[in-house]
């Protein structure tokens, strides 16, 4: 699950999501991605990028 939040820049207000995901060697890494310009879209992308690392490691455990 990824966390949401938002910050202020010259322009406004901006949001941004993080989380962390376990590497194949087991270390935790974190992932960012910030400069959204609403809350849903950084949740939408928060999304897509867990549906495309859930696909990624069901490949690497088959």
């Amino acid at each position: 699950m990824a966390n949401i939040s938002h910050y202020q820049t010259k322009e406004g207000t901006r949001w941004r999501y993080s989380c962390y995901v376990l590497d194949p060697t087991g270390k935790r890494k974190s992932l960012r991605k910030s400069g959204f310009l609403t809350k849903s879209e950084a949740h939408l992308a928060a999304r897509l990028m867990e549906v495309s690392l859930n696909g990624e490691l069901s490949k690497v455990q088959n």
